[in-house]
């Protein structure tokens, strides 16, 4: 049967002869390079190839280049795990092509390493602006919401769903209608503090139409709105900080 060297020196990818992110299927004994990192950096995805074409019957793969006495990083490409995963097994499915581990030794960085590494030297200033001459800007979808003590979950979640036409819909432009036939009770009324809201994420009442460098920019305190939506609630009732995620699933329920 087919036996893989112990020697990295003759680890190639089937495919395209490449020598680096080396991933040994441990069904099949093909060796491939791994998938492309989001740096451009990584291999040319031959090892998923090879899963998908022998019809996602073989998932499991070791990176042959992280293999020592104590473990390694395995991947499944099953869709259900798509993961790093620990192989019990792994000794002897390393065995039956060849590889004795406790004779092995690293010679590439893991996953985990890898991913440190790339954090580390990746340039988050081209995200962030950082350095760059900011132009003040105003108008609908402009309008800031103050932080209300740590309420910047609750000014993330309303800021991405009134980019929603639906809800600019609803609300914004139903706003007058809204205010008309809203019970006496405003301050306890969602409909009303919806409204109010989107008045001020998306139309010009609220904003400066030609703002210029260091004027202080307006917004908006959404507190009778935060007060309404946390009423009861053990958290969003509380200034501590809160997960962003979690207030949308509570405010839609």
């Amino acid at each position: 049967g087919k036996i893989i060297s112990p020697y990295p020196a003759n680890w190639k990818c089937e495919e395209s002869g490449g020598a680096e992110n080396l991933w040994l299927n441990l069904s099949t004994g093909f060796i491939g390079s791994g998938r492309q990192n989001w740096d451009g950096t990584g291999g040319t995805g031959a090892a998923i190839r090879h899963f998908q074409e022998t019809g996602n019957k073989y998932p499991l793969a070791v990176k042959l280049g992280t293999i020592t006495p104590q473990g390694a990083d395995v991947y499944s490409y099953a869709p259900d795990e798509d993961d790093l995963v620990l192989d019990p097994y792994l000794a002897q499915h390393l065995r039956h092509w060849g590889i004795d581990i406790m004779d092995m030794e690293k010679t590439e960085r893991s996953m985990a390493e890898l991913n440190v590494a790339l954090n580390k030297t990746f340039e988050f200033d081209k995200i962030t602006e950082a350095g760059s001459e900011l132009v003040p800007v105003s108008g609908p979808g402009y309008l800031g919401l103050k932080n209300l003590g740590n309420s910047c979950y609750l000014n993330s979640v309303m800021q991405v769903l009134y980019t929603i036409p639906e809800m600019q819909a609803r609300y914004a432009d139903q706003a007058q209608n809204i205010f008309e036939t809203a019970r006496s009770d405003a301050e306890g009324d969602l409909n009303v503090q919806m409204a109010k809201l989107g008045v001020a994420l998306c139309t010009s009442r609220y904003s400066n139409s030609t703002p210029q460098p260091g004027d202080k920019l307006p917004s908006v305190e959404p507190r009778f709105f935060k007060t309404l939506v946390g009423d009861g609630h053990p958290e969003f009732s509380s200034g501590r900080q809160q997960d962003a995620c979690e207030y949308l699933q509570h405010f839609l329920e």
